[in-house]
């Protein structure tokens, strides 16, 4: 897995008049988002209960026969489980 980090962060780090800190600041950017992690939260009614993701309240994919298929993403959202 990459990491990221914040260029003007290690650029402070090594310094922005050393060798390092010139080489950073030419090198080429990329756009990532913050990963968004959630739970599986189970929900209740008198008769039935379902589980909704913590980050949109979106649905598990469930089977309906009592057994959960949790996911490792919720669909809804892309909200890493």
């Amino acid at each position: 897995m990459t990491d990221y980090i914040d260029r003007q962060a290690a650029i402070e780090a090594v310094g922005r008049n050393s060798w390092a800190g010139s080489r950073l600041e030419r090198m080429p950017s990329v756009e990532v988002e913050p990963v968004k992690t959630g739970k599986w939260t189970r929900k209740e009614s008198k008769r039935m209960y379902w589980y909704v993701c913590s980050e949109c309240g979106g649905g598990c994919p469930c089977n309906g026969y009592g057994q959960d298929m949790f996911t490792e993403w919720c669909p809804n959202c892309g909200a890493r489980m």
